[in-house]
């Protein structure tokens, strides 16, 4: 989980205001105020109470950034908190849900040991 915020901090907090990667708007699961992203972790299943707290963790770091005042203004929102159920073939129809369904910038938190959405 510490890699993937690190890449999400790393890839916000790079550019200078005005310069965020779709900072008009125009990708994914990115508005004017607000960066949409959603969570994919083993929260049930033989090994799910393991990675649960993968989302509480995420939601920390989103909730430190957002009193900052966000990413290029704009606050991160939690869209979605999805449960692979330790399955392989429902990680792979959770990741594609965040993207197609909720339609998110990123995928943060990736917490579980079957991750075949990769």
């Amino acid at each position: 989980m510490g890699l993937a915020l690190s890449v999400v901090a790393a890839s916000c907090g790079n550019a200078p205001p005005g310069q965020f990667a779709g900072s008009q708007g125009s990708a994914p699961g990115v508005t004017p105020t607000s960066i949409r992203v959603g969570g994919l972790a083993s929260v049930t299943g033989p090994l799910g109470g393991q990675f649960g707290a993968a989302f509480d963790g995420a939601q920390a770091y989103f909730d430190m950034v957002n009193a900052a005042g966000g990413v290029d203004g704009r606050k991160i929102q939690m869209a979605a908190r999805l449960d692979d159920q330790t399955d392989p073939s429902t990680d792979v129809s959770q990741a594609r849900a965040l993207l197609e369904r909720y339609h998110v910038f990123a995928v943060v938190p990736v917490a579980s040991p079957v991750f075949s959405a990769g």
